[in-house]
C-alpha cells in the first residue's frame, strides 16, 4: 500500500513494550481482498467473482516505545 492509502486496520496498545518478552510484542496480520475478474480474450465466461479471498498471514515482532495521552473534555 502507498502512504496515501486509507485502511480501517488500527490497533492501540495500553503499554509499552519493555516488560514483553525481549521487549517486543508479537504481532500478526492477514489481507483479505475482495477479488473480481474479466476477460477479454477468448473465455468460456467474461468475468467473474471470486468474493473474499485471504493472501498468506504474516507475523513479526513490533517494539512499542511511546504512549501518548489524548485528553478530551
Amino acid at each position: 500500500m502507498t502512504e496515501a492509502a486509507s485502511t480501517t486496520c488500527a490497533y492501540t496498545y495500553k503499554e509499552t513494550s519493555d516488560r514483553a518478552p525481549q521487549g517486543q510484542f508479537q504481532i500478526s496480520a492477514t489481507i483479505r481482498y475482495h477479488v473480481t475478474w474479466s476477460c477479454s480474450g477468448t473465455c468460456p465466461t467474461t468475468g467473474g467473482d471470486l468474493g473474499l479471498v485471504d493472501a498468506p498471514a504474516g507475523a513479526s515482532t513490533m517494539r512499542v516505545l511511546q504512549r501518548q495521552t489524548v485528553v478530551v473534555q
